[in-house]
């Protein structure tokens, strides 16, 4: 399994110049491919935007060093050690230079056409209405008649963010790197009079999932009290973390409270007691002949309503077949213990 590997980091920033205390930030990381040689870290712009989206992509990121996706050179990390090492950085960024980006109709094209999802003619729309939204009609209308078109990095700061910005509420047209030709950082920049220094929050308290092993993977109870089938366990912990961005970004620091007890929960957690079962619905179920497959290995059975003709399979859980009840499609499947083992549980997990 390959892994990215990060040698270093770079945090710049600049002070918007039409919005005085409107920061902007460039998060940059020198890395390289595990399964790709030579090994040769480059430098890669991996978030443009304020500072929520700065924390989005720090903590998100941060969830894949769970499962040894994201490592260092020594070996794998820790969430926390990778949100850690990010806010070093933040403390002591530096000033990221005036620089100018060159828009020609064709280079946007084919960057769009090198993106899987959505088409290229798709991306280009969402470029010519994002362009509109901004007042900046003519940009799309001067592409179109193939001029160039040149962007300040600083007094176009807001086109800039609409086509390499990193928002997840928003999908990134282009990645950030594409803003700056590639494997570049403003490495030899001065140190910036801007810091990141949050005031502290409000932390919340931890939360201990109720969660029990189907065999190297995870069964989680989350806040509609239906027991789901979470994944491996070190996924479990990485999709938790990838949630905390928003409370990390009002409560900084907070990351060092709540995972390590989430990740001691899940890990800890006791195989499934005896009685269990897995209950998937197969309405409209796109992986019915899987699920068929593991009817018949478990030996459970398909029951079907008499009335709406609605069918369902009901598959009971053991060790031995544990692994393939893991992988029941997620959206159609529920889980259903012995009623007085998952009271007792939810009491201890209270």
């Amino acid at each position: 399994m390959s892994s990215t590997i990060v040698t270093n980091r770079l945090a710049a920033v600049f002070d918007n110049p039409r919005n005085r205390g409107d920061h902007i930030w460039f998060l940059f990381e020198k890395c390289y491919e595990s399964n790709v040689y030579p090994h040769t870290p480059r430098w890669c712009a991996r978030s443009i935007g304020r500072i929520r989206e700065a924390m989005q992509m720090i903590v998100m990121d941060a969830s894949y060093c769970e499962g040894g996706m994201l490592r260092d050179r020594k070996g794998s990390i820790t969430p926390e050690t990778y949100i850690r090492r990010w806010y070093r950085a933040m403390r002591h960024p530096v000033q990221m230079p005036q620089m100018h980006i060159r828009l020609k109709r064709e280079d946007l094209r084919c960057q769009f056409r090198m993106t899987s999802d959505p088409t290229d003619d798709q991306r280009w729309e969402d470029f010519c209405s994002r362009m509109r939204e901004h007042g900046r009609k003519d940009i799309p209308l001067a592409l179109d008649a193939d001029k160039e078109v040149t962007l300040s990095l600083h007094e176009d700061i807001e086109l800039v963010l609409a086509v390499y910005g990193t928002s997840r509420e928003r999908k990134t047209l282009l990645a950030p790197w594409k803003a700056f030709g590639g494997e570049w950082a403003p490495e030899r920049s001065p140190r910036a009079t801007i810091g990141y220094y949050p005031p502290g929050g409000q932390i919340p308290s931890p939360v201990i999932p109720r969660a029990y092993r189907i065999d190297d993977n995870a069964l989680v109870m989350p806040e509609d009290g239906a027991w789901r089938a979470a994944g491996w366990a070190y996924s479990a912990v990485g999709d938790y973390v990838k949630g905390l961005w928003e409370t990390e970004l009002h409560a900084p620091g907070s990351f060092e409270v709540l995972i390590p007890p989430y990740r001691e929960a899940i890990m800890a957690a006791p195989v499934l007691p005896k009685g269990s079962e897995a209950v998937v619905d197969l309405t409209n179920c796109e992986s019915r002949r899987n699920v068929l497959e593991a009817v018949e290995l478990t030996g459970g059975r398909i029951e079907k309503d008499p009335v709406s003709g609605q069918e369902q399979a009901r598959l009971p859980w053991s060790i031995e077949t544990g692994h393939k009840l893991a992988y029941l499609p997620h959206a159609a499947t529920t889980w259903h213990l012995p009623e007085v083992v998952a009271t007792d549980a939810m009491k201890l997990c209270a």
